[in-house]
């Protein structure tokens, strides 16, 4: 614990420009007790800075979120990749939607900024659990606005359950890692452009009206700097 803190007094010393501090620990709430004990040591210390951190959905307490933003943990993401209990069960999420609406509860009234990182094309994926991940998302929106970055394609990576998959369709074998080629996706069930589709969908069904301004200001801009996106957007929304 004191050596976390230890190094962040020093990357502050060091760096005096330095305005906030992500700490790359996907696990950082995994060991309550551990978290809620560095937070501690950076009251006592007075260490003035902002924290960033990726958490799980649980294990998740107030006490522990009260404490981070105490600490001065200005913003959490979490990896909630679907709203689908089938899906979050076959992927070993060791979550369900309720853990994900219990947390977000927790967080309500605590002024730190949450951003959801979402998948699409999980093995079993549909319109239907594309539909229950948008419902999911809108119960969460009305407890805590909170940030979708988007809902990029699953990757497959070696030693996986979908690339044992993909083996055994064929479309992929262990000479794959051997080349330059960009990480694949899981497309065995879906095309890469329905995936596309679906977490276009995803981004575009679930977003409140402060979203929706943020979200076109955005895309706007992009289309100006990049004309060739309106035909690709335009193909995406046609193909829904």
């Amino acid at each position: 614990m004191n050596n976390v803190v230890d190094e962040i007094e020093y990357i502050i010393n060091k760096f005096k420009n330095i305005k906030i501090i992500q700490l790359a620990d996907d696990t950082f709430t995994l060991d309550q007790e551990r978290a809620i004990n560095i937070c501690m040591e950076i009251i006592r210390r007075k260490i003035n800075i902002e924290f960033t951190c990726s958490a799980r959905i649980k294990p998740a307490s107030k006490e522990m979120f009260e404490f981070m933003k105490k600490a001065g943990f200005s913003a959490i993401g979490f990896g909630l990749e679907t709203g689908s209990r089938k899906l979050l069960k076959s992927i070993h999420k060791n979550i369900t939607p309720e853990d994900v609406l219990e947390t977000f509860e927790m967080l309500k009234d605590i002024n730190i900024k949450v951003v959801t990182f979402m998948m699409v094309g999980f093995p079993g994926e549909s319109h239907e659990t594309i539909n229950e991940t948008i419902n999911l998302i809108k119960k969460l929106r009305k407890i805590k606005y909170y940030e979708i970055p988007g809902a990029t394609p699953l990757w497959v990576y070696p030693n996986t359950e979908i690339f044992e998959i993909m083996k055994e369709k064929g479309t992929i074998d262990e000479t794959y890692w051997l080349s330059d080629k960009d990480v694949p996706y899981f497309t065995v069930e879906n095309s890469f452009e329905t995936l596309k589709r679906m977490g276009l969908r995803i981004t575009l069904s679930s977003l409140s009206i402060k979203g929706k301004i943020l979200f076109i200001f955005e895309k706007v801009f992009k289309l100006l700097m990049n004309p060739t996106l309106i035909v690709r957007n335009l193909y995406l929304l046609k193909g829904k």
